[in-house]
């Protein structure tokens, strides 16, 4: 019966999902690491720079804000989704058994 490479299959899937969901949270503490490293050196700046700095400093924010929003959104979405979809699945593989 095909059910068991049906299975295989979701698992793979669900396993890739899982690694990009990892990658995705990496590059989320990556540009956290990188909005600190700003903001250390935004501090450094004299009194005429340091309004230009933190200007740039509100828009890197910003922009991560949104990116990271935006992309872990989608992947917990994704996860949540195929989630269902093995439950579903499994729950339709043993009532056929």
């Amino acid at each position: 019966m095909c059910a068991g490479s049906d299975l295989e299959a979701l698992r793979t899937v669900f396993n890739e999902k899982e690694k990009e969901l990892s990658l995705a949270v990496a590059k989320v503490e990556e540009l956290t690491r990188q909005l600190e490293d700003v903001r250390k050196s935004s501090k450094e700046i004299s009194n005429n720079g340091q309004s230009m700095a933190a200007m740039e400093l509100e828009k890197l924010r910003r922009e991560l804000m949104v990116c990271t929003k935006g992309y872990l959104f989608h992947c917990l979405r994704f996860f949540f989704l195929l989630c269902l979809l093995m439950n579903l699945f499994l729950n339709f593989n043993a009532a056929l058994n």
